[in-house]
């Protein structure tokens, strides 16, 4: 009986847990990625990996480069205003915050040439 409880906790727990790829990432990669952000007036924050992830559009009002505490890690604290007028802060996933290029919609991870799997081809 304990097996069977601890395998159905384990389950909910895997599929709660957003698919991290590049929350955590060098203080080099943290620098270019806040640059960017900061060249923008919003980005879109949408997790194609998760099950049903609304799509949130950001109005930029800060981006602060965090440190983890975990060896030479970082993350980048996002503050901004959602379009109900609500200001927010969260940190991010570069795989997850999407912005426009050249009239696409890519990554921040795909801007920067970091390896991930944006689980979408931005057409949300």
């Amino acid at each position: 009986m304990r097996k069977i409880f601890a395998i159905l906790l384990l389950f909910a727990f895997v599929n709660t847990v957003k698919a991290d790829q590049l929350e955590w990432i060098s203080k080099d990669e943290a620098q270019r990625a806040a640059e960017l952000i900061r060249q923008t007036d919003f980005v879109f924050l949408y997790c194609g990996c998760c099950d049903n992830s609304p799509v949130t559009k950001a109005f930029v009002n800060g981006i602060d480069i965090v440190y983890t505490g975990s060896e030479n890690y970082y993350t980048l604290l996002l503050s901004y205003i959602d379009e109900s007028g609500e200001y927010q802060s969260e940190t991010i996933d570069l795989a997850y915050v999407w912005m426009y290029f050249e009239m696409e919609k890519y990554t921040v991870g795909q801007l920067l040439g970091l390896e991930h799997d944006p689980c979408s081809n931005g057409d949300f």
